[in-house]
């Protein structure tokens, strides 16, 4: 049994570089390619350089970058890629191995996409958390349900903090001090 699944395994390579992305990609979404490099003995090879060679068709804008080791994989994201056509060319430093592709990104517009709320979800949502549901013609009946629910109410609060303005333990301490102060002088002047 191991031996059909090696063989199996060497007949789904067969080719030394293989290349894995997806071909459509919403705009708003990374793009990440991966890559796989087999030396002559279908043996993943860790040390190679994988370039990626990236062209856009409408601007004829070309991006060539490395690809980045990451545990049996070659791989790349790339992000903040406008709307439009790629091709792809993935290249190996000192082989004549080449991988060409192509995805789209598409344009993806979140607030396009639903124009209109969905009725019967609003109110099933309102019921289950007990609250009103109410259409935009129905704002004064729905300001005054608001004003008018205790639940809303204001709350104030206050906390009294009261502070001497004598502090009579230190005017008491100073007074006794100065008085004994004045008997030891007068004591050592000789004038009691």
């Amino acid at each position: 049994d191991v031996v059909l699944e090696e063989i199996k395994d060497s007949k789904k390579r067969s080719s030394q570089l293989e290349v894995e992305y997806k071909p459509f990609i919403y705009a708003n979404s990374d793009v990440k390619i991966k890559a796989q490099f087999f030396d002559a003995t279908y043996a993943f090879d860790a040390t190679a350089n994988l370039q990626l060679s990236l062209i856009n068709d409408n601007t004829k804008e070309t991006t060539k970058l490395p690809f980045t080791l990451k545990n049996n994989n070659y791989e790349i994201v790339l992000s903040n890629l406008n709307p439009g056509n790629y091709n792809l060319t993935v290249t190996v430093d000192n082989y004549k191995v080449i991988k060409k592709g192509k995805f789209t990104i598409s344009k993806y517009d979140t607030e396009q996409q639903f124009v209109t709320s969905n009725v019967k979800h609003l109110k099933s949502i309102t019921e289950l958390s007990k609250g009103n549901f109410s259409h935009i013609d129905e704002t004064d009946r729905l300001l005054t349900s608001l004003l008018s629910d205790k639940r809303y109410n204001t709350i104030q609060k206050s906390t009294e903090k009261i502070v001497s303005l004598i502090e009579w333990k230190l005017l008491l301490g100073l007074s006794i001090l100065f008085l004994s102060l004045e008997w030891f002088i007068r004591k050592y002047r000789g004038l009691i």
